[in-house]
């Protein structure tokens, strides 16, 4: 009976002190933070902005290209003398254009995207 009491009380006294030594420790990143304290950050942020200039630059050529064809169209629609046929040509040519132009946007869009992740990848597994 006696070693049945020291029994129960030693699981019990056992079983107290369990979640003591079961302790999880969770922690948090700020991820951003140390991002921006590492100097690779820095160069990576540099080569997205210039590579962001880069398509920015075409981006803009290709509207300005739209615009003054698009002038021209206007400038030809408003005369009665060009042929349906030309005018038609010309519609297309822009609609063309157009898509082009929203394609490229949306493909740089993208591939900014992909540089950011492939550049990152690295320092991002070096805080791991």
């Amino acid at each position: 009976m006696k070693t049945k009491f020291l029994l129960a009380v030693g699981l019990m006294f056992g079983m107290a002190t369990m979640p003591l030594q079961a302790q999880v420790k969770i922690g948090f990143i700020n991820a951003d933070y140390i991002l921006g304290q590492m100097p690779e950050a820095k160069q990576v942020e540099e080569d997205l902005k210039n590579t962001q200039k880069q398509y920015e630059t075409l981006y803009q050529g290709k509207v300005k290209d739209f615009q003054d064809k698009l002038a021209a169209f206007e400038k030809m629609n408003a005369d009665a003398k060009t042929p349906d046929i030309i005018k038609q040509d010309k519609e297309k040519e822009l609609q063309n254009l157009q898509t082009s132009i929203q394609e490229f946007q949306q493909n740089s869009q993208s591939s900014l995207q992909k540089k950011q992740a492939q550049l990152l990848q690295p320092l991002l597994k070096k805080m791991e």
